[in-house]
């Protein structure tokens, strides 16, 4: 998604119905560098000790997740924001992710369903 806001801004507005007015597509390559810099801090914590990055990584992905879904639902309610199918698509996933991170944080290790294979092939 990253690499897509960025490269192909108008195509990826024309898939959510979003404008892509100048302003617009700026603000959806602003969106695609973010989304970008998320890999890049997992990248970039891959090889650090867990004590050291763990907490304060998972914590700033699942605060993000929750702005990213709070931020989409205050356009939808206060600024007349279209949400079509694909758009309910993205906000399910950022639910789906908030979940996801959210478990590492706040359940101990037996607990998470990562942890103990429930979602493991």
């Amino acid at each position: 998604f990253g690499l897509a806001f960025l490269v192909f801004p108008a195509f990826m507005s024309e898939l959510l119905a979003v404008s892509t007015d100048s302003m617009g597509t700026i603000g959806w390559r602003f969106f695609g560098l973010g989304i970008l810099a998320f890999a890049g801090i997992a990248f970039g914590s891959r090889n650090r000790t867990v004590d050291e990055v763990r907490f304060p990584v998972i914590l700033v992905f699942f605060l993000m997740f929750i702005a990213m879904v709070l931020l989409k639902l205050a356009l939808m309610l206060f600024a007349g924001l279209a949400l079509n199918l694909w758009m309910w698509v993205v906000i399910g996933f950022h639910v789906f992710m908030a979940a996801a991170y959210g478990s590492f944080l706040f359940l101990a290790p037996q607990t998470r369903p990562l942890a103990t294979g429930i979602l493991q092939g």
